[in-house]
């Protein structure tokens, strides 16, 4: 059986794929990016001091097949030490792999682990699984302030544009996390003023200058800041 349209039910439905298409688009848009995946990356370094690393690379993995081969005690620092050394070389989806391995199977409550893990990932481009390892760094040890502000900088760096609300919740909770510091304060009058709030931006530029009040550089920009809100 043929289905008959009527021109407004046509016109409905194409407004309806309009719509759809629409809401479709901007969420592509805000999504963590997953579709360029970088496996590998250049890194200039001597051939020399690249073959000793390789060498560490294979003693690593012979000395973890054995540990685990044993039924014994695995030292953990070995997934570490083997994780960091393929990225030295540029090897990052090999050392990604370890640091998943190492985090899911054999010890899930090193932030450390899990912080390296989510800038590997961010090198990749796999925002997504970047973004849920910083998340885990920080969950575990959240007043911590270099985990905060490495969430904070993966979202200014990818999701500026996107994710603006998103960047301010993140400060906002390493402000609950670390409390008041020049970096926190600093960046939420930062993200304020380009919001166009010039009252919280200057408030917030004035308690960064209360816990630095020789940094001149913060001077400055608060003084700009201040020129920029009277226009």
């Amino acid at each position: 059986m043929k289905l008959h349209l009527s021109p407004k039910n046509i016109a409905f439905i194409i407004a309806l794929l309009v719509i759809v298409g629409g809401l479709g688009y901007g969420y592509w848009q805000s999504r963590p990016q997953v579709d360029q995946i970088v496996l590998q990356r250049d890194v200039e370094m001597e051939p020399a001091i690249r073959q000793t690393f390789v060498q560490r690379i294979e003693l690593t993995k012979a000395a973890l097949a054995a540990q685990e081969a044993s039924g014994g005690k695995v030292e953990m620092a070995l997934y570490i030490n083997l994780a960091s050394d393929y990225v030295m070389i540029g090897e990052l989806k090999q050392g990604a792999d370890v640091y998943k391995h190492y985090v899911t199977n054999v010890n899930q409550i090193d932030y450390t682990a899990w912080n390296n893990y989510g800038d590997v990932a961010e090198q990749m481009g796999d925002y997504l699984v970047a973004e849920q390892a910083y998340l885990k760094a920080i969950e575990l040890l959240p007043d911590y302030e270099e985990y905060n502000r490495d969430y904070v900088e993966f979202l200014q760096n990818h999701f500026a544009a996107s994710r603006g609300q998103d960047i301010r919740e993140a400060l906002e909770n390493a402000v609950t996390n670390v409390g008041q510091t020049n970096w926190t304060m600093v960046n939420l009058a930062k993200w304020y003023l380009a919001d166009g709030d010039c009252d919280q931006a200057l408030a917030h530029y004035k308690v960064a200058l209360q816990l630095s009040p020789d940094n001149t550089a913060l001077q400055d920009e608060y003084a700009e800041a201040k020129d920029q809100c009277k226009k």
